[in-house]
């Protein structure tokens, strides 16, 4: 089960192309593709882990503004909210209640000493390895931040981006710097490049408006289903390479990612173990 973020060389969503049309192969066996629809066709719904800097790398004003507005979602989203200063910590697990997301948002301030970055991103990866019952499968990770660790201590940088490139969970980070403060900028850049995410920055687009194109391309995304052997859903490092055409122009991506065994509740699935 997987989401395909499609968009032509302007990064404008391509349209939506047929299931001959996608071929993909784990650890080089061809694998059928299934059913192919758009995310917000297929009914399926969202978890945002809403990842927050709270140590005043934020202005004032910045800060005012991501309390007043929240990410666009439908009746079955969910949200959790992690908070990273002198301390991490789950603000509030998985929600639908919009109240309660406003609510946790008006009591934070942006007041602490230090930033432990790394710390909030590993606390917010955790998260997403969650399966509980009615929550939803596919889920992103939305940071607020300068890009600046300056806690000592803790896991590392070079441990949080090779969890990130494990989990597969993409982070859409909106950049609080300035334009000289080029480390921090840096390290975002490359941890949406580890994570197929995306960075943003404030100084050139609101919050709000972020959000709002940000949704937009998460239902704009496509669900494609693969049939796979399932030996290979063996909690091991997989390989799998995707390639899609449209028209005469044909684009592939590879990604490595730990397989994991199917749970009770996905035991139905038409999953193919004869390997053919």
């Amino acid at each position: 089960h997987t989401y395909l973020d499609l968009n032509d060389g302007s990064g404008v969503p391509i349209t939506q192309p047929k299931e001959n049309s996608i071929q993909a192969y784990l650890d080089s066996r061809k694998l059928s593709t299934q059913h192919v629809q758009t995310f917000g066709d297929s009914g399926e719904a969202m978890a945002y882990i809403f990842l927050l800097d709270i140590s005043g790398s934020l202005s004032d004003a910045q800060f005012s503004q991501m309390k007043a507005c929240t990410v666009n979602w439908g009746e079955n989203d969910r949200m959790a909210i992690v908070t990273f200063g002198n301390e991490t910590s789950t603000l509030l697990d998985y929600t639908g209640d919009a109240e309660a997301v406003k609510n946790a948002l008006d009591s934070l301030h942006n007041n602490d000493n230090y930033t432990q970055l790394y710390g909030g991103i590993e606390a917010a990866l955790k998260l997403t390895t969650r399966n509980d019952t009615g929550l939803p499968k596919r889920k992103a990770i939305l940071l607020l931040t300068d890009g600046l660790n300056d806690f000592n201590g803790g896991i590392t940088q070079d441990e949080i981006l090779d969890m990130v490139r494990q989990n597969v969970i993409p982070f859409y980070n909106l950049w609080s710097g300035s334009s000289g403060s080029t480390q921090g900028e840096a390290f975002l850049n490359t941890l949406s490049n580890a994570s197929r995410g995306e960075v943003y920055h404030l100084g050139k687009q609101s919050i709000q408006d972020i959000y709002d194109s940000t949704y937009d391309r998460f239902h704009k995304a496509f669900v494609v289903d693969f049939s796979y052997p399932l030996n290979k859903a063996d909690g091991a490092m997989h390989n799998l390479k995707i390639s899609v055409r449209d028209g005469s122009v044909e684009s592939s991506y590879t990604i490595d990612f730990i397989m994991s065994p199917p749970t009770e509740s996905l035991a139905s699935l038409p999953i193919d173990n004869t390997g053919a």
